[in-house]
């Protein structure tokens, strides 16, 4: 499995961007807004697959999930966009881009609040990383999504 994907940090293209939102079930964002959202990360990874052997051209390289880090960069961060296409699921690579991500986190504003957004599916992730279910506190507002 290492092998088989590549995590670094990059920002995804506005178009994967939204390919991956979508594939995952994820509300699609206006496009617009897409652009400025990703330029306004704190941090970003992406998992990649890996070139063949054979074949090294990196044309042949596709995003297939992405975690991104939203904030002021020291006290309070939202980790969003936690996203592996359905092709590639099933194979630890959301554990794994969540791990790189705290490992970040840690090293880089380890005071940090860090707050997220999970459905019941995706809890269990979340919480082996340490993070903890709050009190039905949250509110929000949008003009788009769910």
């Amino acid at each position: 499995m290492s092998s088989e994907y590549i995590i670094q940090p990059s920002l995804p293209s506005p178009a994967d961007y939204v390919r991956l939102r979508t594939l995952s079930g994820l509300s699609p964002p206006p496009a617009s807004a897409v652009p400025l959202a990703l330029s306004n990360s704190i941090h970003c990874l992406l998992a990649t697959t890996s070139p063949t052997s054979t074949s090294p051209d990196p044309s042949e390289v596709v995003v297939v999930g992405m975690v991104r880090l939203i904030g002021d960069g020291a006290l309070f961060l939202q980790l969003v966009d936690v996203c592996v296409d359905p092709a590639h699921q099933g194979r630890g690579l959301g554990d794994r881009l969540v791990s790189r991500m705290c490992e970040w986190i840690d090293e880089n504003a380890g005071e940090a609040y860090v707050s997220l957004i999970a459905d019941p599916m995706g809890q269990g992730l979340y919480r082996k990383k340490g993070f903890v279910e709050t009190s039905g506190i949250g509110m929000r507002r949008s003009k788009w999504g769910r």
